[in-house]
């Protein structure tokens, strides 16, 4: 067996801490412990201090000089300016997807996460909702071949991750699919206008849900308020 690299095992970590903040094992605000981390990992505090950085370039972590690390825990200003900059990314992803002579591998790829997307609602799987949703519009980013734009677009959805594992089975949306739905069969009649508007419909329903979401976990939320379901 060969020697893992040292970037190797700096990825490994920082995959193992990217999943347990967004699954919430480590809770948004939490500080982040090395020592314990380098103890739970079976690894040194080197490549944990490492992943850390990382892990802070894309907005998951937060490094506060002389307190160390904490997992970052949006403001509903900050989830405003996410999908501000998200729905920027996903009409420039649209538009540059439809430039394509050939977009059938892409819709067939984008058909398959909705497939994935209608099974996780139909068993009221929230992580597997959530999981299917992002990977909805990871496919259309990807299917414009626009390396910057794919690389910004993981970037600005990540943080929104572990702020939607709150969310129970009664708060998924049985129009999500349909919207998804909707989403895909403009792409696929290459109707530009018809899937911009598809996208600023979805993209206001899933920042008003990170509001409602966001306003319970801080308790500010309104009795009579109801969740709804979307993606990240």
């Amino acid at each position: 067996m060969g020697r893992i690299s040292q970037k190797s095992l700096v990825d490994e970590v920082g995959t193992e801490l990217s999943r347990m903040i967004s699954t919430r094992a480590l809770a948004p605000g939490a500080r982040i412990k090395q020592v314990e981390l380098s103890q739970l990992l079976g690894t040194s505090r080197v490549p944990v201090r490492e992943a850390l950085r990382e892990l802070s370039e894309r907005g998951l972590v937060v490094y506060h000089p002389r307190r160390g690390y904490r997992v970052n825990a949006l403001t509903l200003a900050e989830v405003e300016d996410i999908y501000a900059t998200r729905l920027a990314l996903d009409r420039l992803a649209i538009e540059q997807l439809l430039r394509h002579r050939d977009i059938s591998a892409t819709t067939d790829s984008i058909a398959g996460r909705l497939h994935d997307l209608g099974a996780a609602v139909a068993a009221r799987d929230v992580d597997g909702v959530i999981e299917a949703d992002l990977a909805f519009h990871r496919a259309i980013a990807v299917g414009s071949e626009n390396q910057v734009l794919i690389k910004v677009y993981g970037l600005v959805t990540g943080p929104v991750r572990p702020a939607l594992a709150v969310m129970v089975p009664d708060e998924l949306d049985e129009d999500l699919v349909g919207q998804h739905s909707r989403i895909l069969a403009a792409i696929k009649a290459r109707d530009l206008p018809a899937t911009t508007d598809a996208i600023v419909a979805h993209n206001a329903f899933a920042l008003d849900l990170l509001r409602r979401l966001l306003a319970r976990e801080n308790g500010t939320d309104r009795a009579g308020d109801s969740g709804q379901s979307a993606d990240g």
